[in-house]
């Protein structure tokens, strides 16, 4: 059993499990007090434990969502939809260096770099390849 508590002065001596006290009140208090930590420590128990199975469902899910692109990828059609949206954004950059509005084709540049496009110059032209 722990050591005494001193409570407002007094010195008391701690409360066990099955002790009761001649205060109805107090000892209603007591009870409380030990059936909330009682919730605690179980809920905190509880929260790792859901917390380790939503990180094994996370890692599940990023697994079988890159199992899905590796085997699958994109449609045809959505293929050839990004094609054309990284030449529109690559003829863009080539405009703007044209007119040597350097940022712009810098951001352009780091926009398809974000989305795993490299960007190789060429004294003939830009070639382009994924990441």
């Amino acid at each position: 059993m722990p050591g005494p508590i001193i409570l407002r002065g007094e010195i008391m001596r701690p409360i066990g499990p099955k002790e009761s006290l001649p205060d109805p009140a107090a000892a209603e208090l007591v009870n409380g007090i030990r059936s909330e930590h009682g919730k605690a420590k179980h809920f905190e128990g509880q929260a790792h434990y859901h917390q380790d199975m939503a990180e094994d469902a996370l890692d599940r899910i990023i697994k079988l969502a890159k199992k899905l692109k590796d085997e699958h990828g994109p449609s045809p059609e959505r293929r050839a939809k990004m094609v054309e949206e990284i030449e529109e954004k690559i003829a863009a950059r080539k405009e703007a260096r044209e007119n040597e509005s350097w940022q712009l084709a810098d951001e352009i540049r780091d926009e398809l770099a974000e989305e795993g496009i490299e960007l190789m110059d060429k004294a003939w032209g830009t070639i382009w390849r994924v990441d």
